[in-house]
């Protein structure tokens, strides 16, 4: 929109529409929705690259236009498949070898890196009184840990009361409980589940149609991770 909307600073023919309308779908049928108030200039770029990876959108520039797809493998009805898998729900664009690789480069995260925490999200609450006005916000904190054993016992909450906590202040524009619990839950599991990245070359030929957030197969003998799943645009190809 030129009027309240970026239409004079993107315009219609700077959007790739059939990426923004799946995105839309998918925040749709999930539940995200960014309702806060912009008060002050900023990079249009930067503003989107950060609030995408807020709802689990991948923002990315392709052919001078602005893309937003679904960060996590989706159903049908275009909510996220918790159950996909290589071949069933994922799928694999990309294949890297050493024939099309080279100065392959792995770095492990330190064991400081992955120290295990407890997530604090605030989150703003809306409240509306009994004659449908809407009332005063309130700012609600709650705090997530890392359970393994799906089993909440008195052995889990001393535990998780020592670890360190982080705090994401998601309060300017999130008022679901849902969707600031999903979060928490999604930076836990990175956390524990991340343990490396990768930096490698490769040809044009081999990136042809790949666009971040695509899935890509690494296969190598050279180095002692023989197979891995990696995220497009968790990887660099200097090209």
């Amino acid at each position: 929109n030129n009027v309240y909307g970026a239409g004079d600073l993107v315009g219609h023919d700077g959007v790739d529409r059939v990426s923004m309308i799946e995105g839309a779908r998918y925040c749709r049928a999930n539940g995200f929705r960014w309702n806060g108030v912009i008060d002050r200039t900023f990079n249009l770029r930067e503003f989107i690259f950060e609030h995408a990876a807020y709802n689990f959108l991948d923002f990315s520039i392709l052919g001078g236009r602005f893309s937003l797809k679904p960060s996590f493998p989706i159903d049908g009805d275009y909510k996220i498949n918790y159950q996909a898998k290589v071949n069933a729900g994922i799928d694999v664009r990309a294949l890297f070898t050493d024939g099309n690789m080279k100065d392959i480069k792995i770095t492990f995260l330190t064991p400081e890196e992955r120290k295990m925490f407890k997530a604090t999200v605030i989150y703003r609450d809306d409240k509306v009184n009994s004659e449908g006005i809407a009332g005063f916000p309130e700012d609600i904190a709650k705090t997530y840990a890392y359970n393994p054993t799906g089993i909440i016992g008195s052995d889990f909450f001393p535990t998780a009361e020592k670890l360190p906590e982080e705090v994401f202040d998601l309060s300017n524009w999130c008022n679901n409980e849902e969707h600031a619990k999903l979060f928490a839950a999604i930076a836990l599991s990175i956390r524990k589940e991340v343990d490396h990245g990768i930096v490698f070359s490769t040809p044009p030929s081999s990136v042809f149609n790949l666009m971040a957030g695509d899935y890509i197969r690494v296969l190598t003998e050279a180095t002692p991770v023989s197979y891995t799943h990696l995220r497009a645009h968790e990887t660099k190809a200097n090209l």
